[in-house]
Formats: C-alpha cells, sequence, structure tokens
C-alpha cells in the first residue's frame, strides 16, 4: 500500500514537469531590462481561475526584447487540474528569439522553490509583498518599473472580511482565504516603502472599488502615477494581452497611463464599469490638491445635498461619495489638474468617505491618522465629520452592512441619539450595539417591523463587571430604571431566524 501511495504522488510530478512550458531556474545574477513590470496576484480565494487566465494574456501580450514580466501567482491549494497549476509560483516571463520564455524562479525568503509542487504563501501579507519586491529590487536591473496588484478590492475600507479573527482593523484588497488575512492600505504602503524599489512609473489595481483619495493618499512618493477604478472590476480584470504592450511602449508615463484605461474602457460594454488613472507625484499633483482641499474643508456648507444626490456605488460602498460631490467650482478645476482619464459619465474618478450617517470617536472608529495618510495631509477632514455629526439628527440609521455581527464589534452609539434604525439582514444576523456612560437611559424599546418578531436582550455593567442580563417585557421593552450601571451592550436578534432586507427595526432610548 505504501508505494502504491507513492506512485500516486510521484506520477502527477513526473508528468507536470514533463508537459510544462516551464523552465525551472534559481537566479543568482541580475538581469537587466528596460521595463520591469511587477505583478502580484493574490488568488487563493474567489479568483483563483483568473490568475491563470490572467497569467496567459500577458504571454501572449508580451512582444518586445529586453523587457521582462516577474509575475509572483497565488491560488488555492487543490488536486491538479490537467493543464494547469494551483498553490504559488514565481515566474519570469521575457520575449527571446521570437518566443515567449517562461522561467519559473525559486526563493528562500519568499517561500517558493521549484522543487516542490505545494508551496503555500500568504498574499495578504505585507510581508509577503514586500519580499516580492525586495527580490526584483535584488535581481533586476530596469530603468522603469510598474507594478500591479490583483484581487478583490474595496477602497480603505470594505469591512474585515474575517472580522472573527482581524478584529483590529479594516482591510480592503489582496485576500488570501488559506491564511485568513488580507492588506489594509497602510500595510500596502509600508510593504513598498521598505522595499528598496525608490519609485514606480505606474502602479495599478486590478481590484474593485479602490479608486479613493484615502488609498490614492498612500502611494504619494511612492509612483508617478495611479490607475484604479471608482466601482466594480469585472471578474476578467485588465485585458493583459493589450495592456502589456502599452505598458512596454515608447510612449510617456501620462500617455500609457490613457492608453491603458482606454484599452479597458473599450473590452467593456457595461454603464457601471469605470476606470480612472491620477497624477500621484507627477508634478506632485496629489499632494498639492490635498494641501488645497485641507484648506478648503472648512468652506463645506451643503451636507444635505451631498447626502441627496449620493452617487450608486457597489453595495458594500455606501459609506463614500463621489469626490465632486463636496468640490465648489475652484476645487474642480485643481483636481481637473491631477485626473489624467476617467472613464464614467456618471461619477467623477475618486470617492472620499462620507456615510450617511455618522456615529464614531476618533478614539472608536478606524478613519484617524494612525490609520490613513489622507487624515495626515488633510486632518481637517476628520473634524469636518465629527462637527458633522454633532449637529445630525438624533434618529441613527444604520445599513445592514455593519459589522456588528458579535459582541467584541459592537456598533457604538454616542448619545444623545434617541432612535436607532437598522435591519437583521440574514438568518444568523445579529446586531450589537454598546452605549457608554449611558446612565440618563431608563428604558430601551424594540419595534419589529411588521409581520417579524425580533428580540431584544441588554447586558449591564459596571466598572467593567457584568451585573444584570434583562430582556424584553410583553411591550418589548426592557426598564433600567431600577438599577445602577455605567456602560449598556444591546443584541437585537431574530430566535426564529427571521429577517427582512427591506423592512427595518426601530430601537427607542429613553
Amino acid at each position: 500500500m505504501k508505494t502504491n501511495k507513492t506512485l500516486y504522488l510521484v506520477i502527477p510530478v513526473i508528468l507536470i514537469l514533463l508537459f510544462s512550458s516551464c523552465n525551472f531556474f534559481e537566479k543568482s545574477e541580475k538581469s537587466t531590462c528596460n521595463n520591469l513590470f511587477l505583478v502580484y496576484m493574490a488568488g487563493d480565494n474567489s479568483l483563483n481561475k483568473t490568475v491563470y487566465t490572467d497569467l496567459e494574456e500577458m504571454k501572449k501580450g508580451l512582444n518586445t526584447k529586453n523587457d521582462i514580466i516577474l509575475v509572483l501567482a497565488d491560488r488555492y491549494s487543490s488536486n491538479f487540474y490537467e493543464d494547469e497549476w494551483n498553490e504559488a509560483r514565481l515566474f519570469q516571463i521575457n520575449y527571446e528569439k521570437e518566443e515567449i520564455k517562461v522561467i519559473e524562479l525559486e526563493d528562500e525568503k519568499l517561500g517558493i522553490s521549484i522543487k516542490w509542487l505545494d508551496d503555500n504563501i500568504d498574499s495578504g501579507s505585507g510581508t509577503t509583498l514586500k519580499s516580492f519586491l525586495l527580490y526584483a529590487k535584488e535581481h533586476y536591473d530596469f530603468n522603469k518599473v510598474y507594478l500591479d496588484l490583483l484581487n478583490h478590492g474595496g477602497g480603505w475600507k470594505s469591512g474585515d472580511s474575517y472580522s472573527e479573527i482581524n478584529t483590529k482593523s479594516s482591510r480592503n484588497i489582496c485576500s488570501d482565504e488559506g491564511s485568513r488575512n488580507s492588506l489594509s492600505p497602510k500595510e500596502m504602503s509600508s510593504a513598498i516603502k521598505t522595499s528598496k524599489i525608490n519609485h514606480f512609473e505606474i502602479i495599478m489595481m486590478d481590484a474593485c472599488s479602490m479608486a479613493s483619495v484615502e488609498v490614492a493618499s498612500e502611494l504619494i512618493g511612492l509612483t508617478d502615477t495611479l490607475i484604479f477604478s471608482q466601482d466594480v472590476i469585472p471578474e476578467d480584470g485588465f485585458p493583459y494581452e493589450r495592456v502589456v504592450p502599452a505598458l512596454f511602449s515608447k510612449e510617456n508615463t501620462y500617455d500609457k497611463c490613457l492608453k491603458i484605461c482606454e484599452l479597458y474602457t473599450q473590452s467593456y460594454n457595461k454603464d457601471k464599469t469605470t476606470i480612472s488613472a491620477f497624477k500621484i507625484d507627477q508634478d506632485n499633483g496629489m499632494e498639492n490638491f490635498l494641501l488645497s482641499l485641507e484648506n478648503y474643508v472648512s468652506l463645506i456648507t451643503n451636507f444635505d445635498l451631498i447626502t441627496e444626490n449620493r452617487s450608486y456605488f457597489h453595495e458594500f460602498l455606501k459609506d463614500v461619495v463621489d469626490l465632486d460631490l463636496i468640490l465648489n467650482d475652484e476645487m474642480k478645476n485643481k483636481y481637473k489638474n491631477i485626473l489624467i482619464y476617467n472613464s464614467s459619465n456618471y461619477n467623477c474618478g475618486i470617492s472620499i468617505y462620507f456615510p450617511p450617517f455618522f456615529n464614531y470617536s476618533k478614539e472608536s472608529w478606524e478613519y484617524t491618522a494612525e490609520r490613513l495618510s489622507f487624515l495626515k495631509f488633510c486632518p481637517s477632514y476628520l473634524d469636518f465629520l465629527l462637527n458633522y455629526e454633532k449637529n445630525s439628527s438624533s434618529c441613527e440609521v444604520i445599513d445592514f452592512y455593519e459589522p456588528n455581527n458579535f459582541k467584541i464589534d459592537s456598533y457604538v452609539i454616542n448619545l444623545p441619539a434617541n432612535k436607532v434604525v437598522s435591519y437583521l439582514w440574514c438568518m444568523s444576523d445579529e446586531d450589537w450595539y454598546l452605549l457608554n456612560s449611558a446612565n440618563e437611559i431608563t428604558q430601551i424599546t424594540l419595534i419589529s417591523p411588521d409581520d417579524i418578531e425580533y428580540n431584544l436582550s441588554v447586558l449591564l455593567y459596571k466598572n467593567g463587571v457584568l451585573i444584570e442580563s434583562l430582556y424584553e417585557n410583553e411591550q418589548n421593552t426592557v426598564n433600567l430604571s431600577f438599577y445602577d450601571f455605567d456602560n449598556i451592550y444591546i443584541k437585537v436578534y431574530s430566535a426564529f431566524g427571521y429577517y427582512s432586507q427591506e423592512e427595518p427595526y426601530t430601537l427607542k432610548l429613553g
């Protein structure tokens, strides 16, 4: 039996080595090239298949000598396909003697070995991204260098897909389902800054909804230009067979960005498929714009207009608005100075955080200067949001994507809000809320949607100790007037699995 198992393991390995189009190579000397295109494919997720097809497109698109594509590709751990590979691979792709040459490389720091067929990496780790860029710096001499990050995306904050484990920060790109990890904007920029590659000509993000001023701000000092999408990128992603020749052309950086965006737009005939390109360090564009924005923020007063004209975005990005909504004519002209291309006729090409309902503090939420470089360039914007909170309605409306399904992720209600409106959006959803210093609250009432009965429980704490667990009475009310407490945890849930994404419930605080 042992011999048979060994044969089953060895035969696929032999077949793959015999029929693979790749050469295996342990790189020890530096290669010289004119253009180096670095592609970071985080495909250990639902984009597993896309990694393979995008690689094939890149190979078809490369037709220039002295240019190299270096790819770190991560895929699912699974059984071998007849004509594919799985797990993690490091490839060098170049054009020699009128044909494409693909070399599979190895690197101990990356954890990539050509001797095994089951290498596994954490593509959601900043350390892995940094190691990939360090490898490129140590093994290649180049005139121009470009970077592409390929994965799912969600702007500066899409909510942490793995909130049960990573509760400290919100992540948005390069998710790895194997490691249950992903990159925050700060981790992404930190990996690039410490990689010893001084500067990129173009950084591209083949990922949904990355085009926000918060993401762009993280790349100041790291790239001349940036290409990304304000909305959804289709699963097929960038048309690399056409993008690669444009990237390696002799045109200047500005025109390359224009060409790549135009090729992308031509590839999709969809109303809400967007792509945009911006100057980041070119002409100090982004930094100069943010300095102007910092001086302008205090003049914004059209709060209602911003809310009423909130643009449509992908469903998990309802807490952003089109940047154009908050700019006056003078600022719009300054914005045009950094915009290279925008394919959309319904937004300006980049978004900014402006949630429909504000309820957070600098201490309890993630939109802080410690997490986002944007707020270091433009600190007045956070003060602007906090000031808007103080003048907003006492009715607080939370949409059904709020990340408070666990007590540790409780949504903080800042008094004097006297009413909360939200949803239970799936069978297992639980909504947790936290009221700090809530001595003036004497009762809490739950009003369920029509024809649906939800449940209410309240946990009372004094000096960090649980003193009482209370449940609603026949009037769906919890009376707090007989207790001495300083903190309240509230849970709204459905004992019978009922839920509604159309009809909200209401919590009345009195």
